[in-house]
């Protein structure tokens, strides 16, 4: 089967970290995550020329490409991704993400809100979201998904409480700007 010694689980609205960790942890990826960023874009490669390839592992390949400053790749990967599966969240805040580096401001709303509305209880996208707003000065859309972002992980680790009292302290400095 390749790299893969199984077919990867549905992987809807996870964090990348969480895919990773998925693969590893399941043994799917057999010694990619000890390689460096480009032996695994090679192992990744060498994946997607195979018949029916996970589309999970064109967005990993699309995070080390990134990871190694080949930008214009990763978001050659992440859009073929989209292409594939319009409705890929992961993909989509990843290319908000590429936006919002490049300084794509308006782009980066773009995807970014599409990704919010796509999983509107994942938070790592809100925290980006939150940042291309702010930058396009939409100030008061940007402190509401900055606190929708918080809210999203208290839930998510209700017994977090240092987690809470840190959000807590950023909400108060939020509302005294």
């Amino acid at each position: 089967m390749g790299l893969f010694k199984y077919p990867p689980a549905p992987y809807k609205g996870r964090h990348l970290e969480d895919l990773k960790y998925a693969f590893t942890s399941s043994d799917y990826l057999l010694e990619a995550y000890a390689l460096d960023q480009e032996g695994l874009v090679e192992a990744c490669q060498r994946e997607l020329m195979l018949p029916n390839p996970a589309v999970e592992i064109r967005v990993l390949m699309a995070e080390a490409l990134y990871d190694l400053g080949r930008i214009d790749e990763s978001y050659a990967a992440l859009a073929e991704v989209l292409r594939q599966e319009p409705g890929y969240f992961n993909a989509q805040a990843f290319i908000g993400r590429i936006h919002l580096a490049r300084g794509d401001v308006q782009e980066a709303i773009y995807s970014l809100g599409l990704a919010v509305q796509l999983e509107p209880l994942y938070s790592w996208a809100l925290p980006l979201y939150s940042v291309a707003l702010k930058r396009a000065d939409r100030l008061r859309e940007s402190q509401q998904a900055y606190l929708r972002a918080i809210e999203t992980s208290i839930r998510k680790n209700p017994t977090d409480a240092i987690n809470r009292w840190v959000q807590k302290t950023e909400r108060e400095r939020m509302d005294d700007t």
